[in-house]
């Protein structure tokens, strides 16, 4: 029975963060240094990790050195469980490096491990990142052997204890201090950790070590907080050259849209409301938030909207990172048409409006809106695209064209409909007191008129 499987991702912020730059030399360093994370093409020149800066500079003079950033990789670990957790429910995050999964409560779901393990395997492809895995009968056995490298699916657990015990100290989850005391009494191995009883270890090493040998086989619980999805995007981006110029934003801007595209798809969301954000090294960000009159979740989208957006816009600074936080998100329940409709080509309103809110602004774009309120001068009144309105819908009689301010009424008409008393807005001191009518004049024009309480004539609108 498959138990505990635990994904190890050696260089994830590396992976991640520079896969764009697949023929660069990189590194990524500690704050003590020594280099943590190689690329590719660093490695094949010779660097290796733990090895210190100034060597490191010394051997390779086109290096570009990066600070290593555990927050960066603990924020990847939430992205791929939230993708994965599409297809297994109980999954907990072991920053900076893991994901445990507890696989017991997936076995009905899944025809056999083989099943289940290419399902994941599928998934993970997709992430760019490397990763190593490894399944046990307790968290702590599949995380040590997935350290090691060993990339195997135990259905037999006593086949995984036999490979846990040919593995070196150094992949168990415990201190060098106490891997040193270890080695001074010719213990190197799990098979010699092992040998020795509980009791026995209590008697001469610490509490932690005796705890962590007692979940290893099982003897003690092993208490895990499973991860929960969380309801928002955010994703920044540290740019490995500084950008000047807008366009030069298409590809990395992509790069992360297509993460929160995955992120929608995921948690079947769409977004409203996409805020990017530019950082610079010592220039105020740069915010820019866009909506979109129809939630969208696909990157290509929300990509055309932020190039029209940035297109005149002039960078203060070159910009070192980028943002992506999606924040206002609704219930993906789909799009309801008749199956058998034609194919309408070009823009829909929807669509149309969004790339005109990108491109001038979205106070810039406006919409008629329509208010619970019989006065005719504030029932209906310009707003934003996006600004709903809760009224109700009242069946009268309106003409399509209404005057900003009505006019005097000098010419003679016949009237046909009418009247319509209006009498309201005393509560704000912007009372009316009108008799509506609808007539025509002798030119065979339909008008929307009204009078005063003092006789006076005015025209409000015209029919169409």
């Amino acid at each position: 029975m498959l138990n505990w499987l635990y994904l190890y991702f050696p260089q994830l912020q590396l992976d991640t963060q520079f896969a764009m730059s697949s023929t660069e030399v990189i590194a990524l360093a500690n704050h003590q240094g020594n280099l943590v994370q190689l690329s590719t093409v660093a490695k094949k020149k010779g660097l290796t990790q733990g090895q210190g800066l100034g060597q490191a500079s010394l051997l390779v003079s086109d290096l570009a050195v990066y600070p290593y950033q555990e927050e960066v990789e603990v924020a990847e670990l939430k992205r791929i469980a939230s993708v994965l957790y599409n297809y297994t429910a109980d999954i907990c995050i072991m920053p900076p490096k893991g994901l445990l999964i507890a696989c017991d409560g997936m076995q009905s779901l899944y025809n056999n491990s083989d099943q289940y393990w290419h399902v994941l395997e599928t998934q993970l492809k997709t992430m760019g990142a490397q990763y190593y895995f490894a399944s046990g009968s307790s968290p702590l056995l599949a995380k040590a052997l997935a350290q090691a490298g060993t990339n195997v699916i135990f259905t037999n657990q006593q086949n995984a204890r036999n490979q846990l015990a040919l593995l070196s100290l150094q992949f168990a989850d415990i201190t060098t201090k106490e891997i040193a005391l270890l080695t001074r009494v010719g213990i190197t191995h799990f098979k010699q950790l092992l040998s020795v009883s509980l009791d026995e270890l209590a008697k001469r090493y610490s509490r932690e070590l005796v705890m962590y040998v007692g979940k290893l086989t099982g003897q003690y619980p092993h208490q895990v907080t499973f991860y929960i999805p969380d309801t928002h995007f955010e994703k920044q981006l540290t740019l490995h050259y500084e950008v000047s110029l807008t366009k030069h934003l298409e590809k990395p801007l992509l790069l992360v849209l297509k993460q929160q595209q995955a992120f929608l798809l995921s948690t079947c969301k769409l977004a409203k409301q996409v805020t990017l954000i530019l950082h610079f090294r010592e220039v105020a960000n740069l915010v820019f938030e866009l909506s979109s009159a129809h939630a969208e979740y696909r990157a290509e989208h929300w990509l055309t909207l932020f190039l029209l957006r940035l297109e005149n816009t002039e960078l203060p600074a070159p910009v070192i990172a980028l943002t992506i936080k999606s924040d206002y998100l609704v219930s993906n329940l789909g799009e309801e048409g008749d199956l058998f409709s034609q194919h309408k080509s070009g823009l829909d309103t929807a669509m149309l409006t969004a790339i005109l809110q990108a491109k001038l602004g979205q106070e810039q774009v406006k919409t008629l809106t329509v208010y619970n309120d019989l006065r005719p001068e504030i029932a209906s009144q310009e707003n934003t695209f996006n600004t709903l309105s809760n009224a109700p819908q009242m069946n009268l009689i309106r003409p399509s064209f209404m005057l900003r301010s009505p006019v005097e009424l000098t010419q003679p008409i016949t009237i046909s409909h009418g009247p319509e008393r209006i009498v309201t807005g005393w509560w704000d001191n912007n009372n009316v007191a009108r008799d509506y009518f609808i007539a025509r004049d002798e030119s065979g024009r339909w008008l929307w008129v009204f009078r005063t309480p003092k006789k006076q004539w005015f025209i409000h609108g015209f029919f169409s």
